[in-house]
């Protein structure tokens, strides 16, 4: 096998993997932003209970960010890998 096709096959399986064990999140009347890291809806939580009292009141925080790296893995003449990204 190429190592281009062993890349891909490894990157298919992992994703695989990290698709397998989504579930659905406990949205319970603790708050949506409450909970351990794995159960709760955002990154930083609730900020000692300070957000699911905002989100109450209809004010919510929200940042998203993609980051994509790029290149070619295997022939071609440029080695080079390109980097892009966006924030919103």
């Amino acid at each position: 096998m190429k190592r281009s096709s062993i890349a891909f096959t490894v990157l298919f399986l992992f994703g695989m993997f990290l698709g397998a064990n989504v579930e659905a999140q406990d949205t319970s009347p603790q708050g949506p932003y409450s909970g351990d890291m794995w159960s709760r809806s955002t990154l930083t939580g609730d900020w000692w209970g300070l957000r699911n009292q905002l989100a109450e009141k209809g004010v919510t925080f929200d940042l998203n960010i993609t980051q994509v790296g790029q290149g070619v893995v295997a022939g071609g003449k440029n080695g080079a890998w390109e980097y892009g990204g966006a924030a919103t």
